[in-house]
């Protein structure tokens, strides 16, 4: 499940004529990131101690091209003035859904799943 405003439109069948472009949070308009295999869950003691590994890190080697803006550097999000309270909750709830998913997916690989 993603977070997108556009997603979230078309599961509840809502349109929100008024939105902004903003710098993208995931990548802070880089237009890349780490590639969430290689630090998802943070950097071992033996990766930190690679100086190898740490020089390709820090040189932005393992980067692929941000998963939320697709590289563009800006998403857009919703003029929230704009928006009724209905649909402002009912985001809310979604967002409160989409992360409760995330959290759960996140303990299952702990778990080894």
């Amino acid at each position: 499940m993603g977070t997108s405003i556009e997603e979230f439109c078309r599961i509840y069948d809502v349109t929100i004529k008024k939105t902004k472009y903003v710098v993208c949070p995931r990548c802070k308009g880089n237009g890349s990131h780490t590639n969430p295999s290689i630090d998802g869950n943070g950097l071992s003691d033996e990766y930190l101690a690679d100086i190898d590994f740490m020089e390709d890190y820090m040189a932005g080697n393992y980067d692929v091209t941000c998963h939320r803006c697709n590289g563009l550097r800006v998403v857009k999000e919703v003029d929230w003035h704009h928006v009724n309270k209905e649909t402002r909750k009912l985001y809310d709830e979604y967002l409160e859904e989409a992360a409760n998913y995330e959290a759960e997916c996140a303990a299952e690989r702990r778990w080894g799943a």
